[in-house]
């Protein structure tokens, strides 16, 4: 888990060779992964909450129950689609402090 945190955050400020921010998922994570990243994210928001529009900050204003609720019946490409949003978010935010 310690591997996974710190690998999650060089990938926030990780740039591609097309100066673009990196998603914070690899892609080969499976759905239950996915699942307790999002979580996890919810509850602590990578960005520290600076951007209102960010899923995981929307997610936060959940119960644990019932974030943990909706998030375990999401299927795989609905969590990617989740880290794309977020990664979307964090770029316009980087564009646009």
């Amino acid at each position: 888990m310690m591997r996974a945190r710190t690998e999650l955050a060089k990938r926030l400020t990780a740039k591609g060779p097309d100066g673009k921010l990196l998603n914070l998922v690899r892609g080969d994570e499976t759905t239950e992964e996915l699942r307790e990243l999002i979580i996890q994210l919810s509850q602590s928001c990578p960005a520290g909450n600076k951007h209102r529009s960010c899923p995981f900050c929307t997610l936060a204003g959940l119960t644990y129950n019932s974030l943990t609720n909706l998030v375990n019946k999401m299927p795989h490409e609905g969590c990617l689609e989740l880290f794309e949003m977020e990664q979307v978010c964090r770029s316009r935010h980087q564009e646009n402090p």
